[in-house]
């Protein structure tokens, strides 16, 4: 049933009129566009980005399973929310341990000798 609520957000600010598309991307993040403004993409705790579609005449959004599309008259687009998994892996100082090794790729590919010891740093996690 539709009784709860799962977030409130209030696009007032940005403009007064209604969007003129509005979609699912993915499983938890939701698509709107106005003609003129662009397309804003809301996550699902409220976070939001916005992609600034003014000088296309067309602009359709076209849901898929894990993102969504954006088609204009000169591009296609794909919009997806950044995995859970990946933001972990690239956070600032993450210490997943998917980030120690990638911190290791890097060190060995740039010759560094510490580079064994980030790797070895993975199995102590």
């Amino acid at each position: 049933s539709f009784e709860t609520k799962v977030l409130d957000f209030d696009t007032s600010d940005g403009s007064s009129a209604s969007p003129s598309e509005m979609k699912w991307c993915g499983e938890d993040s939701v698509v709107l566009h106005w003609k003129n403004l662009g397309i804003l993409m809301v996550g699902p705790y409220g976070d939001w980005l916005r992609f600034p579609y003014e000088n296309s005449d067309n602009v359709y959004i076209i849901p898929e399973m894990d993102s969504c599309r954006v088609v204009t008259d000169t591009s296609v687009e794909i919009l997806q929310r950044v995995p859970p998994a990946t933001a972990l892996l690239l956070r600032i100082g993450s210490i997943e341990p998917a980030a120690m090794l990638l911190d290791a790729a890097d060190a060995f590919e740039s010759g560094s000798p510490a580079s064994d010891e980030a790797a070895r740093a993975i199995i102590r996690t």
